[in-house]
């Protein structure tokens, strides 16, 4: 499965942004780490890659289609 994200970003409304402008490629086969201190957004990331929660701002292409189209 080949994952593109694409000037990704999600807020919690008026509160921020828990992340923003997050570019990424997860290419079939890859293993990655998401590292960072506690509250830095790594889950919400990791929720909105699997399409538990939609992203804010920005695209999410899974295999060349957009998660949205699954």
């Amino acid at each position: 499965m080949h994952i593109d994200a694409r000037d990704l970003g999600y807020a919690y409304g008026p509160e921020g942004f828990a992340f923003r402008h997050v570019n990424l490629t997860i290419k079939p086969g890859e293993n990655i780490s998401l590292v960072g201190p506690s509250g830095s957004g790594k889950t919400t990331l990791l929720k909105v890659l699997l399409g538990l929660l939609s992203p804010t701002e920005g695209q999410i292409i899974v295999n060349g289609r957009d998660l949205k189209d699954w």
